[in-house]
């Protein structure tokens, strides 16, 4: 049972978790420039 337990909370806390980081196939962002010193960031 505290295996299970362990193996669950590894899991659920590990799940949710991306990194900050440009558009690439794990997920992030992209930014576009509107005007000097001015962007977008599309999620």
């Amino acid at each position: 049972m505290k295996k299970l337990t362990l193996i669950l909370i590894i899991l659920i806390t590990s799940g949710c978790s991306t990194s900050y980081q440009s558009d690439c196939w794990t997920g992030g962002y992209s930014e576009t420039q509107l005007a000097d010193n001015i962007y977008t960031h599309d999620t």
